[in-house]
């Protein structure tokens, strides 16, 4: 805290060399030589045939149970479940004796996971976005070879390692009351500029708009709650789109159609998703066809069926051996077509409501789809039968008319007439503490 006091006191160009850096130390710990050994085996192994990544994970998955039976966890989980860790033929069979793994099973035993001394590892935190934040440890070689991946998946999108990127994301590098409307921080290093979400307003917005305009940025990335928020800002306030945008990716929230359609139809140009874990048990990248791809070379995925064509997506990670993830319930949910292909990351389970009678809706889905003008909206939890629709207004909402079609729609899904609906409007949505926006709050 101490240090951030320290931070906010300086003047802009001064902070801009404290993010720089920053970027600086993170950019020598996650782009290496190490590194580029591993995005140089991952720009192969993407060629690999559907044989040879089976192969290629047959031997991973026996890589990673060897040297979980280090962890007293694992070791008491394969002799209650029989595991036979010693045959590489039948791994895949093998795994599925074991049960699934919860982030409150992560949660609990944590430092039982571990297979080596704390003192050579990383620690890793999650934002909690779900109710319970993690707290765990990574090899300086399973970081490198998480940003091996994505950077892989970055390159097949035409992004180079030295362009420029807008970033939106959760640090917070902008004082609540900057001496300057210079609502942004340079990373020189780190080739990003970085906004901050705390004065994202209507207000602001062509700063906002000229800084990426003016610095001719070709690519932004980040949450999509925050693009999302821009692009609705960018669209009430007329503003043309900007020439040198050619591409936006986002990261670490899932994205709805919703707030894909008024990203692009802000920017005129395409929207790229990518699914990544602190965890490293899974990870899929849309490629320039928009397919969604699953990156069978970085982590192994199962699929358990829900309803229809959504399936849990569970996953085991190859590269952090020091803290298995085996058969990890991520907590997020896919669709999958006929042919067993991802055609779309539908979100977190926790974006959805189980009611009393046990049906299940996504709220924001609902909500984008049939209000008109809507900025950002959220659904909170007062109680079990209490809930709040908080809506950030658009200039042109008429709260009335907004409020009918929506109760109208929701009276089609909840059928339990003892629960309680209202709204709520505000000037912005609270996010957590790592800059994310939460679609069901409580």
């Amino acid at each position: 805290m101490e240090k951030y006091k320290i931070y906010e006191s300086l003047p802009f160009f001064l902070q801009n060399l404290a993010c720089t850096a920053k970027g600086l130390s993170i950019k020598r710990k996650r782009q290496n030589s190490s590194f580029y050994s591993h995005l140089l085996f991952y720009e192969k192994s993407f060629k690999f045939s559907n044989e040879s990544i089976i192969n290629y994970q047959k031997k991973q998955l026996f890589r990673l149970l060897n040297e979980a039976k280090k962890s007293d966890y694992w070791k008491r989980k394969f002799e209650k479940y029989e595991l036979n860790i010693n045959s590489e033929i039948n791994v895949f069979e093998e795994l599925k004796k074991l049960p699934l793994l919860s982030k409150e099973d992560v949660f609990y035993n944590r430092e039982e996971i571990l297979t080596t001394n704390i003192k050579k590892l990383n620690q890793v935190k999650t934002g909690g976005t779900t109710g319970k934040g993690l707290t765990f440890w990574e090899t300086d070689e399973a970081l490198n070879k998480q940003w091996a991946i994505w950077w892989r998946y970055r390159r097949g999108l035409g992004i180079d390692l030295n362009t420029w990127c807008g970033w939106f994301g959760g640090k917070e590098v902008v004082p609540p009351n900057p001496k300057e409307k210079k609502f942004y921080r340079v990373n020189y290093f780190g080739k990003q500029i970085m906004f901050s979400q705390v004065h994202l307003s209507t207000k602001n917005v062509k700063i906002y708009y000229e800084v990426i305009k003016d610095k001719q940025l070709s690519w932004l990335h980040g949450y999509p709650s925050q693009l999302a928020l821009l692009a609705a800002l960018i669209l009430e306030s007329n503003l043309k789109p900007i020439p040198s945008l050619k591409i936006i990716t986002i990261g670490a929230e899932g994205i709805t159609k919703e707030q894909k359609n008024i990203i692009e139809k802000a920017f005129k140009i395409k929207v790229y998703q990518h699914y990544g874990l602190s965890e490293k048990v899974a990870n899929i990248s849309e490629n320039l066809k928009g397919e969604l791809i699953p990156d069978n070379d970085f982590a192994f995925i199962e699929y358990i069926h829900i309803e229809d064509d959504k399936y849990k997506l569970i996953g085991t990670n190859f590269s952090n051996i020091a803290f298995p993830l085996i058969r990890y319930d991520t907590g997020d949910i896919v669709k999958l077509n006929e042919q067993g292909q991802i055609t779309e990351i539908e979100g977190r389970e926790a974006d959805y409501i189980t009611l009393p009678n046990g049906n299940r809706f996504g709220p924001m889905n609902l909500l984008f789809k049939v209000l008109s003008n809507v900025i950002e909206a959220q659904l909170y939890i007062k109680s079990e039968r209490e809930y709040v629709f908080r809506i950030v207004r658009g200039a042109n909402y008429v709260s009335d008319i907004e409020e009918t079609k929506i109760l109208k729609e929701v009276d089609k899904r909840i059928t339990d007439k003892s629960i309680s609906l209202s709204f709520e409007y505000l000037d912005k949505l609270p996010r957590t503490k790592s800059g994310k926006l939460k679609s069901i709050a409580k």
